[in-house]
């Protein structure tokens, strides 16, 4: 499993645990804020990913015999790539602005 990968499920965990905050109706604080991984920005650990993606992976997909013209933008490997990356960086950014909202309105409290 590669390093975004991991990433990304471990950000779902903490997306996870974070959730169920909507549902939470007591007065007492919901106990997940009181679990560390939900305050960590896994910031290093995209860096790394992103960089692990383009040292390993990046040159396997482009400049082989498969990367040719084509007519259709799904059979374009680097679109696809594109596309792929795009994706993932919206996720992450989703993905912080929740834990980031979530959080912010734990310490109006």
């Amino acid at each position: 499993r590669h390093s975004a990968q991991n990433t990304v499920l471990k950000k779902m965990d903490v997306g996870t645990k974070l959730i169920g905050i909507f549902k939470h109706a007591t007065a007492q604080r919901y106990p997940a804020l009181s679990d560390k991984d939900v305050y960590k920005t896994y910031e290093e650990e995209d860096a790394l990913a992103e960089q692990e993606f383009v040292s390993k992976d990046l040159g396997k997909i482009f400049g082989e015999e498969n990367d040719r013209e084509t007519n259709s933008v799904r059979d374009d490997d680097m679109a696809v790539m594109a596309t792929a990356l795009a994706n993932l960086s919206r996720m992450k950014e989703q993905l912080r602005c929740v834990q980031h909202r979530i959080l912010q309105n734990s310490y109006d409290e």
